[in-house]
């Protein structure tokens, strides 16, 4: 895994600004999953959470028993973001996943002269069907992979690629320290109407810690994307257990970049998560300035 890293590391990684909006399956750049956009994306270093799918596979190897979440997400001009996700831990073999990723928007007027009256509507969407596998290689370290099928449809005209992402963890026995490498979107170019552009290729660097016996949690996360600056992501977390085995987590982040392209708010993000036995609720706020607010909603079960 890590000479795989090794040998896609593309010498533009370190992208400037002529690369920006030059790479295809763009929905794959949003982040998946209510929690970990709360805690502004920064989670590629985190352990043992079915959200680890979409952000480093390795973290799958620290599940202690199966885990589902559903998200439903609501984009901007009616355009629908949902997620799928299931995480089921096999024992001394490993931990197998599956995820389902989806932005869809329907209704959008169909024209093939200047006029104002519409010919029709049409519709829009994106897929991205994930399996994925991690295990626990030593004590110390965990390592995953995804598999991706990518699929694109604009009304009638049909893009479809393979993909792949790698993460490997390094936790300490001794330290609640974790850091996490991993690389998303490998694969081919995906093509619509005989014209090809590259996944969005990204590197991921990740750092977390847990203190007071995991009541905080804290993430630093460092992407080196193909098509974009540097982007740092922190995130933070505080989880109150209170009677009746119910459980509240308050949790914000803040990324570069989205503040210096859309001003206001963007950047910034929070949410909250209630946990009661097994089941699990999880809300985000992601706003993006001029585009305006987007919000996550997502449903978790743990047994």
């Amino acid at each position: 895994m890590i000479l795989l890293v090794i040998l896609s590391f593309p010498a533009k990684i370190f992208a400037d600004r002529s690369n920006i909006g030059t790479s295809g399956a763009a929905f794959l750049k949003i982040g998946a999953g209510a929690r970990p956009a709360a805690l502004g994306e920064a989670f590629g270093s985190l352990v043992g959470d079915v959200n680890n799918i979409f952000y480093n596979p390795a973290g799958l190897a620290g599940l202690t028993g199966v885990e589902f979440m559903a998200q439903y997400g609501l984009w901007f001009q009616s355009i629908g973001y949902n997620v799928l996700g299931l995480g089921y831990p096999v024992e001394k073999i490993g931990t197998f996943g599956v995820g389902i990723i989806n932005l869809n928007i329907n209704n959008i007027d169909r024209r093939t002269a200047d006029t104002l009256a519409a010919d029709g509507t049409f519709a829009a969407g994106d897929f991205a069907y994930i399996l994925s596998y991690s295990r626990q290689i030593s004590k110390r370290i965990a390592g995953g992979l995804n598999v991706k099928w990518i699929s694109q449809k604009i009304d009638t005209d049909l893009a479809q690629g393979l993909g792949a992402d790698a993460g490997i963890l390094w936790q300490p026995l001794t330290s609640p320290l974790t850091l996490g490498l991993a690389v998303q979107n490998l694969g081919n170019e995906i093509k619509f109407n005989e014209v090809s552009d590259p996944l969005p290729l990204n590197y991921k660097f990740g750092f977390g810690y847990k203190i007071f016996n995991d009541k905080i949690v804290l993430g630093l996360d460092f992407n080196l994307a193909r098509d974009n600056d540097l982007r740092t992501c922190i995130g933070a977390e505080y989880n109150l257990s209170l009677k009746n085995e119910i459980g509240i987590s308050i949790r914000s982040g803040y990324r570069t970049i989205a503040s210096e392209q859309l001003g206001g708010l963007s950047g910034l993000s929070a949410g909250l998560g209630i946990i009661w036995r097994y089941f699990g609720f999880d809300f985000a706020w992601v706003p993006y300035g001029e585009l305006g607010d987007t919000f996550r909603y997502c449903l978790r079960g743990k047994f």
